[in-house]
């Protein structure tokens, strides 16, 4: 699969929501003219894809989401490079204390300020695991509440 298909894919299906909310909503992909194409199942990428950016915009009230992808150089032995996708956002951030809990099943930060948002808990956690079953890493950045997350 192509990478910019994955990316018009999700972008079709979360752009207007992030629309309806007023944020501005940016795709950034690596510039060159050759097709990348990902290795892995489209269907669970796109599921990751859409609960990462559906989860960015629900925490986000003012400002926006910014996708970018990026090739990293191969290491060696490899025959495949890898591609880092991230979705940064300008919402509300976790605490630097409550980060560890993120990928936790049926884990929420704070029930008290969640509660508002709605969900399980169970995003992330499936998020990684499908993305590592496919040899890939998940991870979460946030410089602190109020400081989005990436």
């Amino acid at each position: 699969m192509k990478l910019d298909d994955l990316l018009n894919d999700v972008e079709k299906l979360t752009r207007p929501h992030a629309q309806q909310k007023g944020l501005s909503f940016e795709i950034r992909t690596p510039a060159t003219r050759d097709d990348i194409i990902l290795l892995g199942n489209y269907q669970r990428l796109l599921q990751v894809m859409l609960n990462l950016v559906g989860n960015a915009i629900k925490f986000t009230h003012e400002g926006g989401i910014t996708i970018s992808a990026e090739i990293l150089p191969k290491t060696e032995g490899d025959d495949a490079g890898m591609v880092k996708i991230s979705v940064a956002d300008t919402g509300i951030g976790v605490s630097l204390e409550n980060q560890e809990r993120l990928f936790q099943s049926f884990s929420q930060v704070d029930s008290s300020r969640t509660r508002p948002y709605g969900g399980t808990g169970l995003g992330l956690a499936i998020s990684q695991k499908l993305v590592e079953a496919m040899g890939g890493v998940v991870n979460f950045y946030s410089l602190g509440e109020g400081l989005g997350s990436t």
